[in-house]
């Protein structure tokens, strides 16, 4: 095994190996690979070992990638040997030796393409018109029978794309479900099409679609105009924001998956759908990771004292719990029955990921009443937040978006 000393910074590490896998596969041949990490002597470098095996190849390859987790790549090691011999490839392995360091030297911003994207969305309303978001080039058309949106990707290879659209696709849907409480949705098997040479700005607009002037809206029916859906104004703001850092997107893929889990954004789940599904507690649990995303994880400094010998200790806590009634505070103008709501559901959610207890309690009383008594508590069909509960979180995630944007109207 020899060793190629190469300098990947930690920022370019995927996209040297996704740029270092499509060059294997168009030069050499398809990698089916094996892979595994173990640690090193240094407790900061970790070795990435890939066992490469194809019967397209007449050699196996070992390639440990030695990653540090501050410099980045710091060496590879290579070994490649003759399937049939088990003695080294000399052939194989200075071709891919030549590939492994020919890559490290790639500019790959300037590698990378910038396409345009149209894929079919479905909205549970149909669309009042066409909407552009200009700030984050994204682009919504309507017609007769489908709705599309138009967006652009950055890729170094064709092969990315078969996350990246998905990826793409998916939070677009999830933002525009926390702007509107209207569930959109994509189907990973509908065709996408890619525009070698296209803009969103050339695009023909058909009908401008209308605004709504109403922030504080619960309901997406509130968005509703002669039977089609309009979108809230400074949609477009909010969109970026959105899409400006991780947590916003993972908040808003968690409102979205939760509304999927519901079945819609309209209506709740049926009784009948509550006492036989098991989906219910997820979306719940959903409800609660959607504002979670959304709250400073770093650790709260306190003072404790001893209650004997009056010592004061310092600790560290993350404090989640609290963080989490103060964001329901300041985001419900302090409304006491959202606050209640809010409160009962974060409990639910604690009993159910500590203990596994159901949130909801089909069957539990039969057809012998309306509930069942369990000492102070009332064993209903689902909790009594449950019906309303999606669109109170639908309105405190707006209502952090606004705050954070300044919008007061």
């Amino acid at each position: 095994m020899q060793s190629i000393e190469i300098r990947i910074k930690k920022e370019s590490i995927n996209d040297y190996l996704q740029f270092l896998w499509s060059r294997f596969e168009l030069e050499i041949g398809t990698m089916g690979c094996q892979q595994s990490h173990s640690n090193t002597s240094d407790s900061q470098i970790y070795c990435y070992t890939i066992s490469w095996c194809s019967d397209a190849t007449i050699f196996s390859a070992t390639i440990d990638i030695y990653h540090h987790t501050h410099k980045g790549i710091v060496k590879i090691d290579l070994d490649v040997v003759d399937k049939v011999t088990n003695i080294i490839d000399e052939e194989s392995f200075n071709k891919i030796k030549k590939i492994i360091l020919e890559s490290s030297k790639e500019n790959f911003e300037k590698l990378y393409k910038k396409r345009l994207f149209r894929a079919p969305i479905n909205s549970s309303v149909e669309l009042d018109g066409e909407y552009y978001f200009q700030e984050s080039e994204v682009f919504i058309q309507r017609n007769a029978q489908n709705c599309y949106v138009y967006f652009y990707l950055n890729y170094l290879s064709k092969h990315q794309l078969r996350l990246l659209i998905p990826e793409m696709v998916k939070n677009i849907a999830s933002a525009l479900t926390i702007l509107t409480q209207n569930l959109f949705t994509f189907d990973v098997n509908n065709k996408v099409i890619e525009y070698e040479n296209g803009s969103v700005s050339d695009l023909m607009f058909d009908k401008k679609g209308d605004y709504s002037d109403n922030l504080s809206y619960v309901d997406f029916d509130e968005l509703i105009v002669n039977n089609k859906l309009i979108f809230p104004k400074h949609s477009d703001v909010v969109f970026k924001k959105i899409f400006s850092c991780k947590t916003h997107i993972q908040s808003s893929r968690r409102f979205h998956e939760a509304i999927l889990m519901r079945g819609g954004s309209s209506y709740p789940s049926t009784i009948s759908s509550l006492s036989n599904g098991y989906t219910t507690q997820y979306e719940l649990l959903a409800y609660v990771s959607s504002i979670e995303a959304l709250l400073d994880t770093s650790k709260v400094i306190e003072i404790i004292e001893c209650p004997e010998c009056r010592h004061e200790t310092e600790i560290q806590e993350y404090k989640i719990s609290k963080k989490f009634r103060d964001f329901v505070s300041n985001h419900s103008n302090e409304a006491q029955p959202v606050i209640n709501a809010m409160k009962q559901l974060y409990i639910d959610r604690s009993k159910f990921v500590h203990t596994g207890i159901n949130l909801h309690f089909h069957g539990a009383r039969g057809h012998g009443g309306p509930f069942t008594l369990n000492g102070k508590e009332e064993k209903k069909e689902a909790p009594f937040y449950y019906y309303n509960i999606h669109e109170v979180t639908g309105r405190l995630i707006r209502s952090y978006y606004y705050q954070e944007l300044n919008i007061t109207s």
